[in-house]
């Protein structure tokens, strides 16, 4: 990384930490981030599901200012459904409504598998509407991935995702 720093001396630098939990390897980050958050050239980008944050606020709080944060979450009724139980997704709202109160640079991503985007997309939509507008210093956009890694054992239903979106177009025509 030094070497990188010194041969492109006008870039930023981001070093992301994903795959699995991060936070379950906080040791490994706080290294790097206790080494190179000096550095007025690097930043960081952590990809987190959002549920060990609480464990973790001395951490964030100490580079708030170096560390941008992608909580991955599907909002309702797909996460409880798909990704995990209503308490753990509560207790993911909670930490997100703390990254919020505390002024970091996050942002949620949700990775949708296609029979949710079929059936749930407005309902979901509706939800993070909801959870987005309840916050005070994050103004949060809906980020959705079609979860391609499971398509050929989904069916993929094109009219029932123009009918998601139909519901959409005219819920956006109707209140914005």
């Amino acid at each position: 990384i030094e070497g990188l720093l010194d041969s492109y001396k006008n870039d930023i630098f981001v070093i992301n930490f994903w795959g699995g939990e991060p936070l379950l390897h906080v040791d490994q980050m706080k290294a790097f981030l206790n080494h190179f958050a000096t550095h007025q050239r690097i930043k960081f980008m952590m990809i987190t599901n959002g549920s060990m944050i609480e464990h973790h606020k001395e951490l964030l709080l100490t580079y708030r200012n170096k560390l941008m944060i992608q909580v991955s979450y599907d909002f309702e009724p797909c996460n409880s459904k798909n990704r995990t139980t209503k308490e753990m997704s509560d207790k993911i709202r909670a930490n997100m409504y703390w990254l919020d109160e505390n002024k970091f640079n996050w942002w949620t991503k949700s990775t949708m598998f296609t029979h949710d985007i079929s059936s749930s997309l407005y309902d979901t939509y509706l939800d993070f509407e909801k959870f987005s507008n309840s916050l005070k210093n994050t103004q949060l956009t809906m980020n959705i991935t079609p979860d391609t890694r499971v398509w050929e054992h989904q069916i993929f239903d094109i009219s029932s995702i123009e009918e998601e979106m139909k519901k959409l177009l005219l819920y956006f025509v109707k209140n914005k």
